[in-house]
């Protein structure tokens, strides 16, 4: 990473010379200034977030929910539901990408965002399957007792969702986090 920070503030003449290998001779800033003019930074920068981040945050709390659902409740399809999940955990990605892409251009949703945030809304995605079980294993895994006093709260089903049951899991992974940390620092070295 150094290396490459020191090339970037070389001009094209230093680039060249054999003697100037990591300090340049003159500092220069225009190659930044060319990046973030031909590169179009900005815009880079929203598609970036817009086919990545959003995604990824949607996709994480529509299987969580789902998880969730399979996890606590028992409902008309139930068994159904949970084979389709398994049946797509199953099948590799690589064998829906054709129809995925025909499907999407019948859709006219080529060139445009639609097919980055639409299929993570409904837990689709490389491993929306794995995010379900996942969050229904660990849901599985929490005491009833939790939900119960929240119903005797006068709390909704979301509600005990989000706030109990969602916010057990962060706290978890801090505890299981600061746990780590703390047996880092203590290992001899």
């Amino acid at each position: 990473m150094l290396y490459m920070f020191s090339k970037s503030l070389m001009q094209p003449a230093d680039l060249t010379d054999a003697t100037v290998q990591w300090i340049p001779k003159e500092l220069s800033f225009a190659n930044y200034e060319f990046a973030l003019k031909e590169l179009v930074f900005v815009k880079s920068f929203v598609n970036s977030v817009m086919t990545s981040f959003f995604p990824a945050l949607i996709q994480t709390l529509t299987c969580a929910v789902a998880g969730y659902g399979f996890a606590r409740y028992r409902f008309p399809g139930y068994t159904p539901l949970l084979g389709m999940v398994l049946f797509a955990f199953l099948v590799p990605p690589q064998t829906i990408v054709v129809p995925l892409y025909m499907l999407f251009s019948d859709l006219n949703w080529i060139n445009t965002y639609f097919p980055y945030v639409v299929p993570p809304i409904f837990g689709h995605g490389l491993r929306g399957a794995l995010f379900v079980l996942i969050f229904m294993q660990f849901f599985r895994g929490l005491p009833y007792q939790m939900e119960e006093a929240a119903r005797m709260d006068g709390a909704s089903a979301f509600r005990t969702f989000w706030s109990i049951m969602l916010a057990a899991r962060t706290v978890r992974y801090a505890r299981r986090g600061s746990l780590l940390a703390r047996l880092a620092l203590e290992r001899p070295v």
